[in-house]
């Protein structure tokens, strides 16, 4: 298994402190974060998108990911279609990049939406994303969060996207608190697992609090044991949530600690 961190954690880091501390703290790869300029987009040009490609391949540090925000949760055709566009963007961006995949959300379901209505539309669009990036080398993985959180519900949406490009994401701290176990997740997700968001937190009352790997209540350890036994040779990328909880350890911290705590299990 390989070791990658996302660009959440580091969200004040410009390119090449990004891809030396990788190097420097021994990660095989970096998810980079694709929202407004942080730290890849659609909009950057095509000399900026040589520049870091470039970057990576000097280092030799792969882009194991692009994390894209698309979701599809939407009633509204309009909207899911503008959102299959972007995703669809993003993996030719990806591809251009030689990142093999990028991450999407599915969402939150409107008030009012049925279960028969969303279990519809969601994996038709899907579908469409598939069909569109038929051939380009990259896949989507949809990862376990918002309401789409446990693997159970994810592995039924990709099912019904009857596309060999739709993957999934197991994020583990979203599944766990929402009562789905370790096993219970890799057994719904075996067959399209493509990537890892890997963190720790603490149950405080109703709450969690994110707190350094190996501190928190998350059986990191028996997630390991598992994605061993499935025989999982993908990335274990460490989502540090620097971006949205600034008061949490700085990337200097956090980073190399992730690696110590890894390796140490035999990753």
């Amino acid at each position: 298994m390989k070791l990658s961190f996302s660009t959440l954690g580091c969200p004040t880091w410009d390119i090449k402190k990004i891809v030396e501390s990788a190097r420097r703290y021994g990660y095989n790869g970096v998810e980079l974060r694709g929202a407004g300029r942080q730290h890849i987009s659609l909009e950057i040009s095509p000399l900026e998108r040589s520049e870091i490609k470039r970057l990576f391949e000097d280092n030799n540090v792969e882009i194991c990911c692009i994390s894209a925000y698309t979701r599809f949760a939407s009633p509204i055709r309009e909207e899911r279609e503008a959102n299959i566009e972007t995703l669809v963007r993003y993996c030719e961006l990806a591809r251009e990049m030689n990142a093999p995949i990028v991450r999407s959300f599915i969402g939150n379901v409107p008030e009012g939406i049925s279960e028969s209505e969303y279990m519809n539309y969601i994996p038709e669009a899907l579908h469409k994303v598939g069909e569109k990036i038929e051939g380009l080398g990259v896949d989507v993985v949809i990862e376990t969060h918002d309401y789409f959180s446990t693997g159970k519900i994810i592995s039924d949406i990709i099912r019904r996207t009857d596309s060999k490009n739709i993957k999934a994401l197991w994020d583990v701290w979203h599944p766990y608190r929402s009562g789905e176990s370790p096993k219970e997740t890799v057994k719904y997700l075996k067959p399209y697992l493509r990537h890892m968001h890997i963190k720790d937190a603490k149950r405080i009352g109703e709450d969690w609090q994110l707190v350094l790997p190996g501190e928190g209540d998350i059986p990191l350890k028996e997630i390991v044991d598992l994605l061993k036994e499935i025989d999982y040779q993908g990335y274990l990328s460490f989502e540090w949530e620097k971006m949205w909880h600034p008061e949490i350890p700085e990337p200097e911290v956090s980073f190399p600690r992730y690696v110590e705590y890894m390796r140490a299990m035999s990753v």
